[in-house]
C-alpha cells in the first residue's frame, strides 16, 4: 500500500504485537481513501504498523 494517510486516532502507549486487547486489519492491498473513512468513523484508537511487507491498521 503506498498512500499518505492520515493517522485519525493514535495510543502509543501499546504498541506490542502480541497485547491480547488488539484487532489487526490487513489493509495492504485497500484504497487508502477508503482505509482513511474507516478510520475517522470509528471511536477506536488506532495507529497503521508495518510487518512482513504488509500494512496493518491495528485497533485497541
Amino acid at each position: 500500500m503506498s498512500a499518505s494517510i492520515d493517522t485519525v486516532r493514535t495510543d502509543t502507549t501499546n504498541r506490542e504485537a502480541d497485547a491480547p486487547d488488539q484487532r489487526k486489519l490487513d489493509v495492504s492491498e485497500l484504497d487508502p481513501d477508503r482505509v482513511a473513512d474507516y478510520a475517522r468513523e470509528t471511536d477506536a484508537m488506532l495507529y497503521f504498523e508495518r510487518k512482513g511487507g504488509r500494512t496493518y491498521l491495528v485497533a485497541r
